[in-house]
This record gives structure tokens, sequence and C-alpha cells, in this order.
């Protein structure tokens, strides 16, 4: 027979309770590690399928045009990406348009958040569309959908200008001297003549269609055809002004004359203006190449060949890769490299006031002289190289087949064979009482001038 203990039996129970509880205990441990694996499994899902955020913006570039059409309007935008979580993410868009027209989808590739550039143009406008109002958009396709603000703007197109020529001179000077006398021209000048037009000027036959006449009204000058000029394009041409028979008194009791050059005189061109066809004026001074005096030793008279000029505009300038002295468009002496000797040069011309450049034996003369209104240059300048001679004792001898103007043993100047030439720079010498003979830049002097 087996006995029991009550005190084991007691006990036996109180074990059994600790048991229950903690079994109890790993339940709700278990329940509670299985939640937390819950919770960080969502938190994992979540952010894995979590979109990005995409917007867009747009603007028209120029908002509002007005001119000549068809019009090109830019439209310049840019998309941005923020929450990207997945990169790389590609993004599809494509513009839209008021007129409902619709681009190529095209795909742009974000490795982060950020933003990029994106942009196209709509060309529209002209004669069947001369005005519009319209917009543009960014039409995001791709992960999700969205679109940016309309980018409007508007066009307004202007009437394009008619095609027509426009004749103007673009440059005019005097060219050369020639003879004072019946039948023979006394002047030449040269014109350019532009078409800064949008059209062919048309050549047309047997018409003057650029003149260089005297401003004094008695129809004194020339006129010469031109060829067809092309936009853009320019002709150059001499224009010779012929001794006047029928007033012979106007050509110096007139003088000076103030000339111009006009292109399209007789308006036989339908050009887009017809007030910008007239030069500026040049003063022509006869006189002192239509005075005559009997040269010494020959039987020819003394015809001096004289150009105008203004020494208070003269002015030295680089031109050609050639340093010159010119009065506006008339190119007078030409230095070379040698700057310096062309401003000291301009320094004796604005000190002496001389207005008249003249030569003997052009083209190409074998003497040069300066006058001031038809009388010699007087007086002296500090720092000028000159020789002295006497006009009364100077001749012209032949020495070693060179004939020379000559004062005792003083050689002046020398002609080569050309004795006539020698014998009339003689006689102008002797005529205006030169007494000095002056340079600038010896030895090889690029610049020679005569005084009293």
């Amino acid at each position: 027979m087996v006995s029991i203990v009550p005190g084991l039996v007691r006990g036996s129970g109180r074990s059994r309770k600790a048991v229950r509880s903690m079994r109890r205990n790993r339940t709700v441990l278990a329940a509670a590690l299985f939640l937390a694996g819950v919770l960080i499994l969502w938190s994992g899902l979540e952010a894995a399928f979590a979109q990005p955020v995409i917007t867009a913006r747009l603007r028209a570039v120029p908002e509002n045009f007005s001119g000549r059409c068809p019009a090109k309007i830019r439209f310049d935008g840019v998309i941005m990406v923020r929450n990207n979580t997945r990169p790389p993410l590609r993004v599809q868009y494509r513009f839209l348009r008021s007129d409902g027209a619709l681009s190529p989808i095209s795909t742009i590739v974000f490795d982060g958040n950020g933003s990029k550039n994106v942009s196209t143009t709509w060309t529209l406008g002209g004669p069947s569309l001369p005005s519009y109002s319209g917009w543009q958009s960014i039409k995001i396709l791709y992960p999700q959908e969205a679109e940016s603000n309309r980018a409007n703007f508007s066009v307004a197109c202007q009437a394009e200008p008619p095609r027509k020529p426009d004749l103007v001179i673009r440059s005019f000077g005097l060219k050369e001297w020639g003879k004072c006398e019946p039948n023979h021209v006394i002047f030449t000048f040269q014109v350019t003549v532009a078409n800064i037009g949008s059209a062919p000027s048309p050549a047309v036959p047997g018409k003057a269609m650029v003149q260089a006449m005297d401003q004094h009204g008695n129809g004194w000058g020339n006129g010469v055809v031109l060829n067809a000029i092309p936009p853009g394009g320019h002709q150059t041409v001499v224009i010779p002004v012929y001794y006047l028979k029928n007033d012979p008194g106007h050509i110096t009791g007139a003088a000076p004359h103030p000339f111009r050059a006009i292109a399209d005189p007789l308006k036989l061109v339908d050009e887009l203006r017809e007030d910008n066809n007239l030069s500026g004026a040049i003063n022509v001074d006869p006189r002192s190449l239509c005075r005559t005096a009997d040269i010494p030793g020959t039987t020819h008279p003394l015809t001096e060949d004289c150009i105008a000029f203004n020494p208070a505009t003269a002015q030295v300038k680089f031109l050609n890769n050639d340093w010159k002295i010119v009065d506006g468009n008339h190119w007078m002496f030409s230095f070379g490299n040698k700057k310096t000797e062309a401003e000291q040069a301009l320094r004796v011309i604005k000190h002496y006031r001389v207005n008249q450049s003249c030569f003997v034996g052009r083209p190409g003369p074998s003497f040069q002289y300066l006058l001031r209104s038809g009388a010699a240059p007087s007086g002296a300048m500090a720092g000028e190289d000159c020789v002295s001679f006497n006009p009364n004792t100077a001749e012209v001898k032949k020495i070693s087949n060179d004939w020379k103007i000559v004062d005792g043993s003083h050689w002046m100047f020398s002609f080569g064979s050309k004795e006539d030439e020698a014998r009339q720079a003689l006689a102008i010498i002797k005529k205006y009482g030169f007494t000095r003979s002056c340079f600038v830049g010896r030895p090889n002097a690029s610049f020679q001038y005569m005084r009293k």
C-alpha cells in the first residue's frame, strides 16, 4: 500500500503553476518578436514601394514675339524628381501644344534626386497666320502622370518690306586734273555707287545713272552709265568734267565750285528711298590751273596743275598699310611706314596753311610744290629742314645726261630726260619767288615743299 505524503503533494502544485507562467511569458515574448518582425518587414516594403515625386515647369522665349515671320519660339523647361528611392529612375515625357499636336515621347534617367533641363521649339506665323496666341506644356507619362504649367506665348507678324534697290554714294573724290582748254577734260572725279537695298539695281543703257554736278546750278558737270548692281554690291566709275565752252568765265569767275555726286539723278530706278542719293560737296578751284604764262626756253605756255584741299580738315590716317595725309576722301601724300614723318608734314601744312597741292608732269610728277591760295608760303617754322637758293640765278642745265635745276654749283632738282618739265618747274619757281627748298625725312625725304 502506497502512502501519500501531504507536503509533497502541495509542493507539486506550486511547480505546475510556475511552469504555466513560464509558458505564458514565452508566448507573449514570441508574439512580441513576431509583431516586431512584421513591423520591420512592413517598413521595408513601404520604403521599397514608395512613389517618387515628379514635377515640371516650362517657359516660352520670347513670350510675346513681334517681327518678320515665321517666328521661332523656344520653350525652356525643367523636370524635377524628389524621393527617388529606386535609382536609376526612367522618366518618360512629351510636350503638349495648344493646337493639339503631340511631340514624340522622350526619356531621361535620374540617378538620384535632382532636376534636368528639357527644351523644344515651335516655328509658326506667316501670311496665312499673321497672329497667334497659344501655349505648350510638359506631360509626364511614366512612372506617374503629371503636367507642368502652360507656357503662354503670342506671335504678331509684321509685313515684310518691299524688295527694292537703294543707291547711295559710297565715296566721292577728285581723282586728277587735266587741261584748262576747250575740248579737254579739266578735272576727273572718282565715284563709288553702292546698292544698300534688297533687290538689284538695273542697268539703264544710254542714261547717266550717276553725275558729278556744280552746285552753282548752271549745269556744269557730267554723268556716266552704271552696270546692274546686286544688293550689297557697288561699282566705281570716273566722271570727267570738260572745259565749259559756253561760259568759260564761270570756270574761274565763280570758283571755287562745290561739286556733288548724285546717284540715279533722273529717278529711273524705283528705290526704297529717294532722299539718300546725294554725296557731300567737294570744292574744286581751277583758277591756278587756268592761269597761263610763257615757259622760258620753250614755246609752251605755263599751265599749273593744282588740287585744292582744306588744311584745317587734313589729317594723318593709316590706310592700306600706308600712313597718308588725307582731306576727307582725297589721299594727298603717302609715307609708307613713316608715321612720324607724316605727322611732321601735316604740321608743316597746318603751319603755313597751304591749301593747294601742285604738280609738274603727272602722272608720276617730277616736281611738286604747295601754295596758299595761289601764293607761295612764306615765313619760317621752327625745326624745319630747308636749303636756300637764289631764284634769279637758278637755271636749267644738262649734267651727265640729266636735266637739272641748279643755282651755281648747287644741284637742286633732277628731271632725267624731261627737259620741258625742268623748264616748267623753273618758271614756277621764278613766278612765285621761291627761295628755299625744304624737306621732311632726309636723306630720302618723304615730303618736300618750297617757300619764300
